[in-house]
């Protein structure tokens, strides 16, 4: 099965997930990045990142010749900010056709709480949640290296077993 994770990570929490489940998978690992960072420390780091998703922006990313419907599964991470996808994410998807891939999701928040930005994602995707598997992280930057690891291999267990049937 050909893998992708493709992520967006503000403070580096999402890239040290999406590279731990990339190398369980034997993934190809794409990085979205903005043309303009945001900013992230003190109270604009909130505003920015928040805004632009809140109002579903889709700021300018560095150019990703990553072609999604070349892959059977394509694993997005991401963290959340207002609720929703982190704004970047909204670009990597913007334009791109995933095909037949299966879509899964690692989604980090504060709350752990990750059903509302999985819905948002899953209506810009024309995909229904009910089939795209999400791993929702709560502070995964503070949690234990051994209790991460373990959600990341039960996640990519359960990737791995469901390739052959529908998600």
């Amino acid at each position: 099965m050909r893998s992708a994770v493709v992520f967006y990570s503000l403070e580096g929490n999402t890239r040290s997930v999406a590279n731990q489940l990339a190398k369980r998978l034997g993934a190809e690992v794409f990085e979205v990045r903005p043309t303009k960072a945001y900013p992230t420390k003190g109270l604009a780091k909130f505003i920015a990142g928040g805004k632009d998703s809140t109002f579903g922006k889709a700021p300018k990313i560095e150019p990703l010749e990553m072609d999604p419907s070349a892959y059977d599964l394509v694993v997005l991470a991401l963290p959340v900010w207002a609720g929703k996808a982190a704004a970047p994410i909204n670009s990597f998807i913007e334009g791109r056709t995933f095909g037949k891939a299966k879509i899964a999701l690692v989604i980090a928040s504060a709350s752990g709480d990750a059903s509302g930005c999985a819905r948002d994602l899953a209506g810009k995707l024309g995909r229904a949640t009910a089939n795209m598997p999400t791993l929702s992280l709560k502070n995964p930057g503070k949690m234990g290296a051994d209790e991460l690891a373990t959600q990341v291999d039960d996640f990519a267990d359960r990737l791995q077993h469901s390739a052959g049937g529908a998600f």
